[in-house]
């Protein structure tokens, strides 16, 4: 075989292997190594999570938040909880209950991080203060403080605020 047939299988050889390499790896032509959160509705886990108040507490059942579809930016927040609070005499029965809040201020993504805005305005009984990193395209965690704001007609401590923080992690 002459120096042109060697070459000719050589770059062949090598192009096989680049290709098979590619397919085997998974990598994407100008996306590889780069994040790229999945829009839509996030559902967290929180594992670690409540606080307390005035003789009361709560704890943060669950929570969640989207991604825009152009994935620039965090839709909405959102989380649900329980309470349990001291009773108002004579008032017969619990001071306990479910809640929840939201907000629907958007807030940049920027190097994978986000949080909630300043000044958000929330529906519902509570806010937080949410902080997050994107780890993958599926995958979140991070931290929260949420505040609660307990108002049942038995409680003795009405409209008393409750705060606590949180860990959590988030997929979609």
């Amino acid at each position: 075989m002459d120096e042109k047939g060697v070459g000719r299988l050589g770059v062949a050889v090598v192009s096989a292997l680049v290709t098979a390499a590619v397919v085997l790896s998974g990598a994407l032509p100008a996306t590889s190594g780069k994040v790229v959160p999945k829009a839509g509705l996030w559902k967290m886990v929180v594992k670690k999570g409540g606080g307390s108040g005035t003789g009361g507490n709560f704890t943060v059942t669950r929570g969640s938040f989207g991604v825009s579809s152009n994935h620039r930016s965090v839709t909405h927040f959102g989380f649900s909880y329980s309470y349990s609070a001291p009773v108002k005499i004579p008032y017969v029965g619990p001071c306990s209950g479910n809640g929840g809040s939201s907000a629907k201020k958007s807030s940049p993504i920027k190097k994978l991080k986000f949080q909630t805005p300043g000044a958000t305005a929330w529906s519902g009984s509570g806010s937080a203060t949410f902080h997050g990193v994107f780890t993958t395209a599926r995958r979140a965690h991070g931290t929260a403080v949420f505040y609660v704001f307990i108002s049942g007609s038995g409680c003795q401590f009405t409209g008393g605020g409750y705060s606590g923080t949180a860990t959590w992690t988030a997929k979609r």
